[in-house]
């Protein structure tokens, strides 16, 4: 198998931390921004330019882990300075993953992003096309004539069968 035959795909689970787990990952969270800040700013002052750069977001942290900071055992996700979390497994990885990344969703749920390699299926050739246009008057018009797609606009309909409007 050649590199143009594979690729990476994210498998992403959700995780149901405990207030422990929840309080290392932000630990670890803060220990990682203040490196990040520490190495900002020491390149800023290599450079002579003064610019802020750091977290997209302070907000939601997100921690990324290469193979040789996190470990899966036991159904358990073991990341580096001795958090282990168990992800709600809802299918299982087909691959080992080269990198882990944890955040943390507008409504506070959090998850682990896994990159596993996959394998690249070509869709076979065919002899076959269509061009589909979006279109004002139509909602599409195909290049094919016997796949036709006309869509009528509800709006009339609404308005007719609303109460005291009359069409």
């Amino acid at each position: 198998m050649t590199d143009a035959d594979t690729d990476s795909t994210h498998y992403t689970y959700r995780l149901r931390l405990s207030r422990g787990q929840r309080r290392a990952l932000l630990t670890e969270w803060d220990r990682v921004r203040r490196v990040w800040n520490q190495c900002v700013a020491e390149s800023q002052t290599a450079h002579q330019k003064v610019e802020t750069v750091g977290p997209e977001d302070e907000g939601a942290p997100r921690l990324n882990y290469t193979t040789r900071g996190f470990r899966l055992r036991d159904g358990r996700l073991r990341l580096a300075g001795g958090i282990a979390v168990r992800p709600v497994w809802s299918r299982n990885l087909p691959g080992t993953p080269s990198s882990v990344r944890m955040y943390r969703d507008t409504l506070g749920h959090r998850y682990a992003s896994f990159v596993v390699a996959a394998q690249v299926e070509p869709l076979p050739d065919t002899d076959t096309a269509i061009g589909i246009d979006w279109g004002v008057t139509e909602t599409a018009t195909t290049t094919d004539s016997a796949m036709t797609c006309r869509i009528r606009s509800t709006a009339g309909r609404r308005r007719s069968r609303s109460p005291g409007i009359s069409g």
